[in-house]
């Protein structure tokens, strides 16, 4: 018998930065009731309260979801008694949470823009919808 079912978020449960479908939080209120379920993404920890936790009946039960935000760098479980949903942050545990320092998110971020810049991927003098390179903690992520 299974213990844990494992997701990755955008691409499988979801259209990227989507939130879950109605059928889809269904199904996974479904598994949470009888399985431990872990979903994973690139993406921060709030885009996880957005795009999953709010999507799920109230009556879900929290306690089997475990969230890892920023590709596994940080690990998230339900910590709140019956009385308040998980939309808010502060009913969630934080196991872990590795982060890179300043200086090697400036490196990242340095040789992402000069690699971007050189092979013409991105022009970042364009218009774009967000930041173009963000720091998420644990990673840098580079959005074209």
């Amino acid at each position: 018998m299974f213990k844990l079912v494992i997701f990755d978020l955008d691409g499988t449960l979801a259209e990227s930065k989507q939130p879950l479908t109605a059928e889809m939080a269904a199904l996974v209120g479904r598994l949470l009731a009888a399985f431990r379920v872990a979903v994973i993404s690139g993406g921060a920890f709030s885009q996880f309260l957005k795009q999953v936790v709010s999507q799920l009946s109230v009556d879900a039960n929290l306690a089997n979801l475990y969230l890892l935000p920023t590709s596994g760098a940080a690990l998230y479980e339900y910590s709140s008694p019956s009385t308040s949903f998980g939309t808010n942050a502060s009913v969630w545990k934080k196991i872990y949470e590795e982060r890179l320092s300043e200086k090697d998110k400036d490196i990242i971020e340095t040789a992402m823009r000069s690699a971007a810049e050189e092979t013409g991927i991105i022009n970042f003098a364009d218009k774009s919808w967000g930041e173009r390179i963000e720091y998420r903690g644990g990673q840098v992520t580079l959005s074209a």
